[in-house]
This record gives structure tokens, C-alpha cells and sequence, in this order.
């Protein structure tokens, strides 16, 4: 499984800046800000601001400042050649790269132990799910089928 979106905007900021709501991330470089159209109202938790990961071009890029209702920034300022409409992927494999579901739920848990159910990676993943079906109910109906592994079968499924 995975989930990607398109790059929207790219910006380049100079130091000092600060990102998002409440500027919780300053800029320490030069550098090239990325946005992604996905947020909180899509099921991304706000607890990735300023410590998720996605991938670009099979590199990973920090996510920086506060995760918003409907996008978050990225910084892809090592990223060669970015361009708008190229493919973000927020859990999943590109190229050699590979953001699990695990690693997202690590950040999620406040106590950094991963617990065994993933609730909060599932929370997140449901809401996505459901955010897609709502808009695309009428194409797909009938079409999908959820399936819910245990974490072993998961961490199979998500490395192959």
C-alpha cells in the first residue's frame, strides 16, 4: 500500500524564514520549500510537524513547521531539479527508499515504543481511505476491499 500526492507549489526562502502556522520551523539555510496538498482534514497527523518524512525523486525530505488543515511543507532543497507535479510519497516504496507504515507510526507515539495494534497509523490510514472513497464513491463502488493485516503480515506486505 501507499500513499502519494503531487508536488503543488516550490519555493526558495532565505534564512530566518519561518514556516507555517505559528513559524514552529525556522530557516537555518537557503533553501527550497515543497508543498504538498494533504493535511490534517486528509489524515495526516498533526504530531508529523517539523519530524515526518516523505520521499521525492526516491530521496526523503523533512517535513517542516505545522502539518495544516488541507497541506504541509517540505524542504527539497537537496532535491535535483524538483518540479511541480512530481510524485510525493507520504507511506510506501520509491526507487530504493521506503517510508513503512512502522516508521510512521514511531513518530506518532508520544512514548516512542511501537505499539503492537499501530492504532494511530491505522487512524491515519482510515481517514485517508475514507477522504478518498467520499470523493470518488460513485467510480469505485463495489471495487474496494479493505483488508487488515496483523504487524508481521504487514511489515511483509509493506517490504515486498
Amino acid at each position: 500500500m501507499s500513499i502519494k500526492a503531487k508536488l503543488v507549489f516550490i519555493k526558495s526562502v532565505p534564512i530566518g524564514t519561518k514556516v507555517s502556522y505559528s513559524g514552529t520551523f525556522e530557516i537555518k539555510r537557503p533553501t527550497v520549500i515543497g508543498v504538498v496538498p494533504m493535511g490534517y482534514v486528509d489524515g495526516v497527523s498533526r504530531q508529523l510537524s517539523n519530524k515526518g518524512n516523505v520521499l521525492l525523486h526516491g530521496r526523503r525530505c523533512q517535513i517542516i513547521g505545522n502539518i495544516c488543515m488541507d497541506q504541509f511543507m517540505i524542504d527539497i532543497t537537496d532535491i535535483n531539479n524538483p518540479q511541480i507535479g512530481d510524485e510525493v510519497v507520504f507511506l510506501g516504496r520509491q526507487r530504493k527508499e521506503l517510508i513503512a507504515a512502522e516508521e510512521i507510526a514511531l513518530l506518532l507515539n508520544n512514548d516512542g515504543v511501537m505499539h503492537t495494534c499501530g492504532h494511530d497509523v491505522h487512524v491515519a490510514i482510515l481517514l485517508i481511505a475514507a477522504k478518498i472513497l467520499s470523493k470518488y464513491r460513485s467510480k469505485i463502488k463495489g471495487k474496494i476491499k479493505f483488508v487488515f493485516f496483523n504487524q508481521r503480515t504487514a511489515l511483509e506486505f509493506l517490504n515486498n
